[in-house]
Order: structure tokens, then C-alpha cells, then sequence
């Protein structure tokens, strides 16, 4: 069976995805595997601030990667939401146009609600939001305060990770500079065994059965691998160049084909330190806003039908004011994901693999994601045909999930107050997929799909359309023929232990400049 191991892999691409790759494979697989990283010095990176999910928390942990000297490392600040501002109405009327997607701790569920009696095969049972959605026009307008204590928290700009008395861990994920990061994982892919090579890669060699042999470089090297990774970014040199893997556009699902991004100065000492991450709505897109410890990494997504590069770059500048730096990065973006980002001995990781924009800050999770499914999938030289299937079938569920939930963010704006966001909401179609989540969502019937797995769940669907102004008619019926009593109590116990928190935790910039110092 040895003879059938794969023994040599070659990665097309630095980076973030690149660097994660080989980090995140070389601990799954030892010294068993030579690894090799090739990179063009003539390929440009750019040091935006990235924004992660809490799925980042265990990879690190999985890479041996300490947090602190990872924090100090990557500029890094704690992260416990996103707070969006003019999404639902462009800031026009009586009612404050924002709201927060807390990252949400494991469900806090109902104690029994019907007594003692208990329910077989009734999945994970009711949570906040299906309390919340019972309560009918006696409901909140704000689920997000009302689910979570990290809005309280977030307004008050504190924050900590560690576990206070009678108290979980808080949920939380990073700010950080990508290009930091990106540099941190090579060094310790690099000190772990792994080969860095600076080449060009000029050219792309197949064999009889399509699968990569070899890669031809501007050195006049020819690299060769049992199993191949591309993370040459939307490029797609091996997966769309090589192998002529078709990319599926979700263009007409999400306009927005740009972006510029810009670093943005700072004063912590005096300001403190957000605990989230802002995504603002503007003109032609929506602009983010990530703190890192010495600065803010801004951008704006747009749409490039609606906005010239020069336009976005100054409602941006307009937007931060002095704060704002000198050098911008323009980007465009394919939206959208190969059919296949697996295919014979090459698999497709990052933006070579899918792109969706950064609006729930899903671009590193993933490839996370990705990676965690390719060691459990992980090939032989046999390269079973299943197994790929496997992979690119849960890749694309995955992906989809996301878009859906991206895509909801837009299709329920009743914006119209400039050309872009009345193709939005005029014009722009919704997936089958959405439309179904939607109508459910109006008659009390939550996403809770146990069996798969789902990065956003009931609570953060919730949080967002409530945020948004879409409120469900009635929330699960059989609640109605509970007690009130236990649904209260579960909305007690939350308001209960953010009145704890914000007694306790200690202001953001506090507890990150310890880390730092």
C-alpha cells in the first residue's frame, strides 16, 4: 500500500492561502510529505485588514501557533461581530439604521419547555431566536441585543477572551493584517520542514490522463508532484489555465465586482479599540472597517457598474476623512466558484477555488474549511474518483450556504436611493435556495440543519433580517402550547449575564495592549 502514498506535494501560490496551506497539511501529514511552496517575487500581495471567524480560534490551536505571539505578530485585535450600518434604509427615517451578527456561543436551548416530557428525534431544539419569533408583535424590534450580550459589550469597546467567574468563554474570532499573517505562516512552515521556492511558473505540463506532471519555471526548473494545490488567486493557473476547470459566475446573484482598500490611521489610547468589525453601506457597495492594534484597514465594495475606481476611492477618502492613508489598491474580483475545485491530482484552494465578498468575513474560514475537508478526503496516487466527488460536492454545499447568505443581506434593503441599490432591490434575482429560507423564516420555521455542517445558523439568520426590518408573522407554533415561563427565563438568563459582562470585562484596547506590550 505504501507505494500508492502521496509523497511529494507542490503549492502554486503564497499568500495567506498559499502559506495556510502548507502550514495546515504539513502538521496533518508530518514529514511523511515533501512539501514545496512556489511563489513569484513579481506577483504583487496587498496588507489589507482581514477579518476571520471564530473557526480561526481552533486552527491556530490545531497549527501550534500561540495566540499571543500570533496577535503581536499580525497586529491583531479580538473580534466578537459585525455591526452594519445603513443596510436597511440608508440611515433615512426615525429608526437608527444599524445592528449587529454577534458570533453567537453554542445554542442556549429551552429547559424543558413542555415539563418533563421529552421529544425524540426532535434535533437540537428552540433557541432565542424561535423564542423571540413566538412572541409575536410583543417581540423586541432588536433580536440582536436581545440573543446575545457581545452588542452591549461591543457599544461599551470591551472585550475579553478569557473565562470569567460563572461565565462561558465569549465567542470571538481576529482582526489582523493579512500580509503579517501570510509572512507568519511561512516562517513556520518553513522552520517545520517545508520548501520555499521564488519562481515564476511559466508553464503547465499534462500527462495522457489530463493530470498535471509538471510545472516548467522561468528558473528552467521543472517541478514535479504527486498531488498538486493551486493558490495562484483568481488566476486560476493550474485549476482554469491548465486543466480548463469551467468558473460558474454568481455575478447575477451579487453585483458587486471591486474593491479598494486603503489603510486608515488611528489613536487607541484615546479612541480604544472596536471589538467588530463595521461593514457601512454606501453609494455602490459597502464599505469595511477592521481595527487593528496601530491602525484601521479600510476598503470599499462596489459595484464597477456604478462606480469608476476613482469614484470609489474618493467616497471612501470622504467617508474616513484625515484618517485616511495615501496609497489605495484596486482590485476586481470574480464572484463566483469553479464547478470543480478538485479535479485529477489538483486541487484549488482561496481565490483560485471560490470567491464570495468579504461581507461576513468568509474568505479565510474558507479555505480553512477546504483544507479540514482535504485530510479528511485525503487521496492515495489512486485519486479515487469518489473521493474527489466527495470533496467537490461538499465544497459547492458549502459555498452555496455562504452566497445564500450574503446574498440575503441585499435582496431584503428597501434602499432605493441611488442607481445601485434599486438594481438591488428592483432588478437582481435571489436564488431558489434563499427563496425557500425566506418563507420559512416569515411562518417560524428556522434553518437548523444538523446534518451538515452550517457556519451561519438560526440565530444569525435572525439577527440579520430582524436587523434589516423583516420580521417573521409567528414563530414555531408548538411554543405556543408551552409555558411562558421557560422562554422568558431563557431571555432572562441572557440579559442577566450581559449585565454580568459589562460589570466585568475590561476595556478592548486594555486587554490587547497587554498582549502587545
Amino acid at each position: 500500500m505504501n507505494e500508492q502514498r502521496i509523497s511529494t506535494i507542490v503549492i502554486v501560490g503564497g499568500g495567506t492561502a498559499g502559506w495556510l496551506s502548507a502550514a495546515y497539511l504539513n502538521r496533518a501529514l508530518g514529514s511523511s510529505v515533501r512539501i514545496t511552496v512556489v511563489e513569484s517575487a513579481s506577483v504583487s500581495r496587498v496588507g489589507v485588514g482581514e477579518a476571520t471567524v471564530p473557526t480561526m480560534v481552533s486552527t491556530l490551536a490545531f497549527l501550534g501557533i500561540d495566540e499571543r505571539v500570533f496577535m503581536r505578530r499580525c497586529n491583531a485585535t479580538f473580534k466578537a461581530a459585525i455591526k452594519y450600518v445603513n443596510w436597511a434604509h440608508g440611515g433615512r427615517g426615525d429608526r437608527a439604521d444599524e445592528f449587529y451578527h454577534p458570533f453567537y456561543d453554542r445554542p442556549e436551548l429551552l429547559a424543558r419547555p413542555f415539563g418533563d416530557m421529552h421529544f425524540p428525534f426532535v434535533g437540537e431544539g428552540f433557541s432565542s431566536a424561535d423564542v423571540w419569533a413566538a412572541q409575536g408583535s410583543d417581540r423586541d424590534p432588536r433580536f440582536d441585543r436581545v440573543s446575545s450580550a457581545i452588542p452591549a459589550v461591543s457599544d461599551a469597546l470591551a472585550f475579553s477572551p478569557e473565562r470569567l467567574p460563572g461565565s462561558q468563554t465569549l465567542q470571538y474570532a481576529y482582526h489582523m493584517d493579512a500580509m503579517l499573517f501570510a509572512d507568519m505562516l511561512a516562517e513556520v512552515a518553513q522552520q517545520r520542514g517545508v520548501e520555499r521556492r521564488v519562481d515564476h511558473v511559466r508553464g503547465v505540463e499534462l500527462d495522457e490522463r489530463g493530470f498535471v506532471r509538471s510545472l516548467a519555471t522561468e528558473s528552467g526548473a521543472a517541478l514535479t508532484a504527486d498531488l498538486f494545490i493551486d493558490c495562484s488567486g483568481f488566476r486560476g493557473l493550474l485549476i482554469n489555465g491548465a486543466l480548463q476547470e469551467p468558473f460558474s459566475s454568481d455575478a447575477k446573484y451579487l453585483a458587486c465586482d471591486a474593491a479598494v482598500a486603503l489603510p486608515a490611521a488611528s489613536v487607541p489610547a484615546r479612541d480604544g479599540i472596536l471589538p467588530y468589525t463595521t461593514a457601512t453601506a454606501l453609494s455602490a457597495g459597502w464599505s469595511w472597517r477592521v481595527p487593528l492594534f496601530q491602525r484601521f484597514g479600510c476598503g470599499y465594495v462596489y459595484s464597477s457598474d456604478h462606480a469608476s475606481p476613482s469614484e470609489a476611492e474618493q467616497e471612501l477618502r470622504d467617508l474616513l476623512g484625515p484618517a485616511a492613508g495615501q496609497d489605495a489598491a484596486h482590485l476586481r474580483m470574480r464572484v463566483g466558484r469553479c464547478r470543480r475545485s478538485w479535479v485529477n491530482n489538483c486541487v484549488a484552494i482561496g481565490l483560485s477555488s471560490c470567491f464570495l465578498e468579504p461581507l461576513e468575513s468568509t474568505a479565510i474560514f474558507m479555505v480553512e474549511y477546504q483544507l479540514a475537508q482535504l485530510v479528511n478526503l485525503f487521496p492515495s496516487r489512486r485519486f479515487a474518483p469518489a473521493r474527489i466527488h466527495r470533496y467537490n460536492e461538499t465544497l459547492n454545499d458549502m459555498y452555496d450556504h455562504l452566497r445564500d447568505f450574503i446574498v440575503m443581506h441585499y435582496c431584503t434593503t428597501s434602499r432605493g436611493d441611488t442607481a445601485f441599490w434599486r438594481r438591488i432591490r428592483d432588478d437582481m434575482p435571489i436564488p431558489d435556495s434563499l427563496a425557500t429560507i425566506l418563507d420559512e423564516y416569515r411562518v417560524g420555521v428556522l434553518p437548523q440543519d444538523r446534518l451538515r455542517f452550517r457556519l451561519f445558523r438560526s440565530r444569525s439568520y435572525t439577527a440579520i433580517l430582524s436587523g434589516m426590518g423583516v420580521y417573521p408573522d409567528y414563530g414555531p407554533p408548538i411554543l405556543g402550547h408551552a409555558p411562558p415561563a421557560a422562554g422568558d427565563a431563557l431571555l432572562a438568563d441572557i440579559a442577566k449575564r450581559t449585565a454580568a459582562l459589562l460589570a466585568s470585562l475590561p476595556a478592548h484596547y486594555d486587554y490587547v495592549r497587554g498582549l502587545h506590550e
